[in-house]
């Protein structure tokens, strides 16, 4: 019953993705685009939604963490698949390994990594945009119904899955997209590249244009402050913002994960500006909002890099320093990459509370500052397991002939779904050649996008035995 249960959400994927692909065809045939594409993805996958949806109407959507865990590991190669189809007709001359490479980079919101030296027709643009949508949604949805209810120990009754509360991310979304859309757009933006920039922004992603495939930025500086204000909403968790809409938004100011972002981007300005050659710029608003860009970029794993001229080499001196913002990533249960700053925090203070223990054993501590999380052990877990398969996956890029230095650099761009921008910072340029890169890739994105826990949880012997 588990496997139907699943099944029953998978159904709900296919009917979500068969909705965005119509918009698309009414989208292309509005731009006088080739809309075949995805008219035949509309086609298949109705076709599959309604399939599955009458061969299990008698099983109700009800997951547990065995159903749940089954949901995850179908949805996002659906996803990766379904994508690809478009991409197959567009790109014809390509290879599959190619397009899946593309579909994966773009439904894991790792960002657009499209052919070098080849012209991207506008309806591709136009996917890309959509793709990067559904990427963030279905990230959204398992990170606030599947993962929270994994790592919430505190409660004997947890919910896998509540409609209700997908409903509500999907139209917080929605809203958070269309408004930011209308904000570009009164900046003097087209409709299109406001519609294209507002969904690169919220989940979180770098996105390209037809007559631009480059992903710096060369804004001015009032659109790159609302790109700023965009990848930081996205940073957040979706439950943050519901809370704003419904209390006000003076809850951003009181959440915790705020101050810690706020935080890290204090301190790691203040890092720049001190041991890069930035510091001995002449300061200037422009190059303020750059700085604040880059930290923002890839601390929430958008992966945008903004365009200062020679100023943007200045970048690569301090990269390590701007890898672990793509590492540390931004809140839990937003579109984001990386290990997630509050995991992060909650891990550090449990660290210092028992050095703090052994260094003073006869201090007597409130309860009040010893509460430990309840799962403390799964985000060490989660940490270290990430930690490992990111050193796993680095040594198989070695195996295969790539040096190691460029083996790092990409499983970092795939791991923390960051994307190309930390390459170009390194003036990297990478894609496929073959298709165990490919595979490799591929599998790095999705372990970036699927909690390690569950992946060890996944191949685990017992899982598969019969409870």
């Amino acid at each position: 019953m588990r496997i139907q249960a699943a099944l029953n959400f998978i159904s709900l994927v296919f009917l979500v993705i068969s909705i965005s692909s119509l918009l698309v065809v009414f989208f292309c045939i509005g731009g006088e685009l080739d809309f075949l594409p995805f008219l035949y993805l509309f086609i298949l996958s109705m076709f599959l939604s309604s399939s599955i949806y009458f061969a299990n109407r008698n099983i109700k959507l009800e997951l547990d963490a065995r159903s749940s865990i089954y949901s995850i590991f179908l949805a996002w190669p659906i996803l990766i698949l379904m994508g690809s189809i478009p991409l197959l007709f567009i790109f014809p001359d390509h290879s599959f390994f190619d397009i899946l490479f593309i579909s994966s980079s773009l439904s894991t919101t790792t960002g657009s990594w499209f052919f070098n030296n080849v012209i991207i027709p506008g309806e591709a643009i136009i996917w890309q945009s959509a793709l990067q949508w559904l990427g963030g949604l279905l990230t959204l949805v398992i990170a606030c119904s599947f993962v929270e209810a994994l790592f919430d120990k505190s409660s004997s009754e947890r919910t896998f899955f509540d409609l209700s509360k997908v409903k509500v991310i999907f139209f917080i979304y929605l809203i958070l997209t269309i408004i930011f859309s209308f904000i570009m757009y009164f900046l003097d933006l087209t409709i299109e590249e406001s519609i294209r920039l507002s969904i690169s922004l919220l989940s979180t992603s770098n996105a390209i244009s037809s007559s631009d495939t480059s992903i710096f930025v060369t804004y001015d500086s009032k659109v790159m402050s609302v790109m700023i204000l965009g990848m930081f909403l996205g940073s957040l968790s979706v439950n943050l913002h519901y809370k704003a809409f419904i209390s006000g938004i003076s809850s951003y100011f009181k959440d915790k994960s705020v101050k810690y972002i706020f935080l890290t981007v204090l301190v790691t300005y203040i890092m720049i500006s001190m041991f890069s050659n930035l510091s001995s710029s002449h300061f200037s608003y422009n190059l303020l909002v750059n700085k604040l860009f880059i930290i923002f970029s890839l601390l929430s794993t958008t992966g945008y890099i903004p365009n200062l001229g020679s100023y943007t080499e200045e970048f690569s001196s301090i990269l390590i320093l701007l890898l672990a913002l793509a590492f540390i990533g931004g809140s839990a249960s937003s579109t984001t990459g990386g290990m997630k700053i509050s995991r992060l925090v909650s891990l550090f203070r449990y660290i210092s509370n028992e050095l703090h223990h052994l260094a003073h054993p006869m201090e007597i501590i409130s309860k009040k500052k010893e509460t430990i999380p309840s799962n403390i052990s799964l985000l060490f877990v989660s940490v270290i397991l990430f930690m490992i398969l990111f050193l796993i996956i680095t040594i198989c890029y070695t195996i295969i002939g790539i040096k190691f230095e460029t083996a790092f650099l990409l499983v970092t761009a795939f791991i923390t779904n960051t994307g190309r921008g930390i390459l170009e910072l390194n003036n990297l340029h990478f894609f496929p050649s073959s298709p165990i890169e490919t595979i490799l890739s591929v599998i790095a994105m999705l372990i970036g996008r699927i909690e390690t826990i569950l992946i060890m949880l996944f191949i685990s012997k017992t899982f598969w035995l019969e409870s």
